[in-house]
């Protein structure tokens, strides 16, 4: 926050820049309320490491069961089943945990930013200058309390799962090389032996889905943006005819502005109705990819099982390690 000069209530010539939001926010990790930061950071990233962990269980799990069922172990399914319903309750109980934890980082972090800045806004009576100064600075309350509460949630939930995500596909694409091996593809009444095939299906699976869903997804952009410009165009009529039902009155003028209002309704209602069929291909995208997604990689590995490459197990293991890189 600026100081201002006291007998003019103006800013200073020589006033330091503002600093940037990193540069205010993320000394939380380095000065008086590190231990806590890093204490809850380390939690997080843990859980977040085990979480990812009982996926790879829940994963190996698949290869062990689908092959005790391809050789009829039947004595061996019970014990299968009470560990798959172990890696459900772990699973569910780390989730819990990290949720709480995950939550709690941002109560601190934005504890500890809120003091900060109150602290500012209090120290060298800069709250009574920010009052009688010229220039932008409405509502400072409101950027401690709601900018700050809208600022933060999103980089940790990011941040999260951005480091999830990128664990879990490093460690599926592993299982995809290690499990999967080589796929082999006919090619002009030949077989090619593609190295790390399911690799290389999986990347390309993602990026077709990626270009269909920007291609389908982008005109949603600007149906939403005509929708939010009828919304305004509606509220702007609405409150028009308030402010003016005396001069509407005198004139007797109620069928003219039915009539722009009927208009107005009706345009936005078009606008609804381009949002539902961009939203209707894109549901459509995301009901087809639902259904192929975890049959694709069957259908590819298929030949390689039937070969006897590759027992039902590691085929469905690398099923579901195809999907987890999807997701």
């Amino acid at each position: 926050m600026a100081d201002t000069d006291e007998t003019t209530g103006a800013a200073p010539e020589d006033t330091a820049p503002t600093p940037s939001f990193a540069a205010v926010a993320l000394p939380f990790w380095r000065g008086e309320a590190r231990a806590a930061a890093w204490r809850l950071t380390a939690t997080v990233a843990a859980l977040v490491v085990a979480n990812v962990a009982v996926l790879y269980a829940v994963n190996r799990w698949n290869k062990t069961f689908f092959d005790a069922l391809e050789h009829k172990q039947v004595g061996a399914i019970g014990t299968l089943v009470a560990v798959f319903v172990g890696l459900v309750a772990v699973g569910g109980l780390i989730n819990l945990v990290l949720a709480r934890q995950r939550i709690g980082l941002q109560a601190e972090w934005r504890r500890w930013l809120t003091g900060a800045l109150v602290d500012r806004w209090l120290d060298d009576r800069n709250y009574y200058k920010l009052e009688v100064a010229s220039g932008d600075f409405d509502n400072p309350e409101a950027r401690l309390s709601e900018d700050l509460k809208q600022s933060l949630a999103p980089i940790v939930d990011m941040a999260v799962g951005l480091f999830n995500a990128l664990l879990a596909a490093a460690t599926f694409i592993g299982v995809l090389a290690l499990v999967g091996g080589t796929l082999d593809a006919p090619v002009a009444g030949a077989t090619l032996s593609i190295p790390f095939g399911f690799v290389a299906l999986a990347a390309l699976y993602a990026a077709a889905m990626s270009t269909l869903t920007w291609v389908i997804g982008r005109p949603l952009i600007a149906a939403v943006e005509d929708t939010n410009a009828a919304e305004a165009s509606l509220r702007f009529e609405l409150t028009r005819v308030r402010e003016s039902a005396e001069s509407i009155a005198l004139v007797q003028g109620e069928a003219e502005e039915k009539r722009r209002l009927s208009d107005t309704i009706a345009s936005l209602a078009a606008t609804i109705w381009g949002i539902a069929r961009n939203h209707g291909r894109i549901t459509a995208l995301i009901n087809v990819n639902s259904v192929l997604l975890p049959v694709a990689p069957l259908l590819f590995g298929a030949p390689k099982y039937m070969s006897g490459a590759m027992s039902l197990g590691e085929l469905m293991q690398t099923a579901a390690a195809f999907v987890q890189v999807q997701l």
